[in-house]
């Protein structure tokens, strides 16, 4: 976790300029991307350990799945720290960076080419599925339905054939709640 931490100090004397948001940007990818790889391996080990038939292909899209909902997060979040303009050029080039990234995982360059032309418009498409939750959590004793989190849960349990399974959503959430 301290390796982790040591992201940012070297940006706490500067402004947000375009240049410093690409930046901080290029270093957060690399970070997003190998933190989500270990919490997918993670949430699917768990998920094994109680006994629900997971197969190691579904690491793939549940990566994926939880890379967009961190970008959506981190949208979320740098919009209140940026203005909306600055907001745009930092998440543009953490979506092109993480595309980039990613990208690497595949071995032949016209499937990279590819991956790098859709993960912009998957992650816009996400952006616009998670935007139409107002609240990211319920409160105290409301339902968690139709909240950020809940919804975000729910989708990735649907898309691991195990929908709304009580104990699936709670170790999800674990997952999620490790991730941010």
């Amino acid at each position: 976790k301290l390796r982790e931490v040591r992201l940012w100090p070297r940006f706490r004397e500067h402004l947000n300029t375009s240049e410093v948001l690409v930046d901080k940007a290029r270093t957060l990818a690399p970070f997003l991307c190998k933190s989500v790889h270990r919490e997918s391996e993670l949430l699917i080990q768990r998920l094994r350990e109680r006994n629900k038939f997971v197969l190691d292909p579904q690491l793939w899209p549940v990566f994926l799945e939880q890379t967009f909902f961190l970008v959506h997060y981190l949208d979320r979040l740098s919009l209140v720290l940026l203005r909306a303009q600055r907001n745009s050029i930092f998440l543009d080039r953490v979506m092109l960076e993480l595309a980039e990234f990613l990208a690497g995982a595949y071995a032949d360059e016209d499937d990279a080419r590819r991956f790098r032309k859709l993960f912009p418009e998957w992650c816009t498409e996400r952006q616009k599925q998670y935007g139409k939750y107002k609240r990211m959590l319920p409160d105290l004793d409301d339902s968690p339905s139709e909240t950020l989190f809940w919804e975000f849960e729910r989708k990735l349990a649907g898309s691991l054939g195990l929908p709304e399974d009580p104990s699936v959503m709670s170790v999800i959430d674990q997952s999620v709640m490790s991730l941010i």
